[in-house]
């Protein structure tokens, strides 16, 4: 899913609907705090794996995410657990804030079969 950007708001959607935890990025390319976070995104990510599953949104990419998520403040993470979201940050995170804010929600499983593909990242579902 990698490299197919205008696929996120979709990879988004049915992240939420199998995974019980799911974590939600809101991000754009000229939003400097967001492109700072990345990397710790992509830690955290990995620390969480099989506990919590994690997918960008580009809203540079998938404009209709922002008014179906009510997106208003970039970077945002917005937790979800059975489909509802569940708790919401906006602004950037330092990792440890980060770890402490997913922390509550981890406990969640992966349905089976649903393990990263060549050249995805581990705790990364999808990525625009």
């Amino acid at each position: 899913l990698l490299g197919q950007p205008q696929r996120a708001y979709e990879v988004a959607a049915e992240l939420v609907r199998q995974f019980p935890v799911a974590c939600l990025e809101f991000w754009a390319q000229w939003c400097a705090p967001c492109l700072r976070m990345k990397p710790v995104v992509e830690e955290v990510a990995a620390q969480f794996w099989g506990d919590i599953a994690f997918v960008r949104v580009s809203l540079d990419a998938s404009p209709e995410a922002r008014d179906r998520w009510n997106v208003t403040v970039l970077p945002t993470m917005i937790v979800t657990q059975k489909g509802q979201e569940a708790a919401r940050w906006q602004g950037a995170l330092t990792r440890r804030r980060m770890e402490a804010f997913l922390k509550p929600y981890a406990g969640g499983r992966r349905p089976e079969g649903h393990e990263p593909t060549a050249g995805q990242a581990p705790g990364r579902a999808g990525s625009s």
